[in-house]
């Protein structure tokens, strides 16, 4: 019998990430990167960065599962960045992971 099927989801700073293991084996790993936007200004600006990962959030872990070749129900546990967010909500984690997490 296979182990559980975890998602993680990491968005502490300027580039939102998915990835998908079971087993200790990699299934998906995808990230969405602002670095070239960050430049500009020298550094990371946290409310840039806060609105990339709304406007990331859904389709980096799309790309993930359609990565690892499952759906969302196929998922059995979610772990998210849980600080050091750049944002104004304080560090939560991005609004779509509680969603993510509720079958």
């Amino acid at each position: 019998m296979s182990g559980p099927v975890v998602l993680g989801v990491e968005s502490s700073c300027d580039e939102t990430g998915a990835g998908i293991v079971r087993d200790g084996k990699l299934l998906a790993h995808v990230v969405a990167t602002g670095m070239d936007e960050h430049a500009r200004f020298g550094g990371v600006v946290p409310e840039i960065a806060a609105r990339a990962h709304l406007h990331s959030f859904n389709p980096v872990v799309r790309e993930a599962l359609d990565q690892a070749g499952l759906r969302l129900n196929r998922i059995d546990a979610v772990a998210v960045t849980t600080a050091s967010a750049p944002s104004p909500s304080g560090g939560a984690p991005p609004p779509g992971s509680s969603c993510a997490s509720r079958r």
